[in-house]
């Protein structure tokens, strides 16, 4: 008898362990889906502010002004879309399976 309630022990750690395997792997997917979702919100309003940069630089130069300053912020505008970009390829190459 003692010999059935520890297989039974097993058997439900066992189970119940594997229902909470379960839930952080939900968890976890449910982590990446909302990282996911910022970063493309994100990604989607840094390709806004870099359109507007640019447009900027445009009319500057329009203007016959000096567009240095403007030209070193859309680089560095750049530099941060893909680092942004980066970081969404690197969730959704952890989201394959």
């Amino acid at each position: 008898m003692a010999e059935l309630k520890v297989f039974a022990a097993c058997f439900c750690s066992a189970d119940m362990q594997s229902q909470h395997t379960r839930a952080e792997v939900v968890m976890d997917q449910t982590a990446l889906f909302d990282e996911l979702r910022r970063i493309e919100s994100d990604v989607v309003e840094g390709e806004r502010r870099l359109a507007e940069q640019e447009a900027l630089i445009v009319d500057l130069k329009r203007q016959g002004q000096d567009t240095a300053k403007a030209e070193a912020e859309l680089e560095r505008m750049r530099q941060d879309q893909r680092r942004r970009d980066q970081d969404r390829q690197r969730l959704l190459s952890r989201m394959q399976p």
